[in-house]
């Protein structure tokens, strides 16, 4: 909704120049719809001219860059992230 409301567009007119019916919109930005697939994800942030990135951490995913990279070095990609979310909690401070 938050990225509707800045770039203007009503749930209707976001649909319907995505190519995903309202009612779907309306459910995924409700939590009632699972994350949207990397597709819906792009047409939606070139319909609402946000970074695609920000889109897939709304939806609670990650880019399929990021994604291959876990998926390819599952154990260096965990001990990477604990370092940085350890690293960022220094920051914090």
């Amino acid at each position: 909704w938050f990225y509707r409301h800045v770039a203007g567009l009503g749930l209707r007119g976001e649909a319907r120049i995505a190519g995903v019916s309202p009612s779907y919109l309306s459910e995924l930005e409700t939590g009632k719809k699972p994350a949207p697939t990397p597709q819906v994800i792009h047409r939606l942030a070139k319909v609402l001219r946000v970074p695609r990135r920000e889109l897939y951490w709304a939806a609670g995913r990650l880019t399929p860059k990021a994604a291959a990279v876990v998926t390819a070095y599952p154990e260096k990609a965990s001990a990477a992230l604990e370092a940085l979310a350890d690293q960022l909690k220094g920051e914090r401070k």
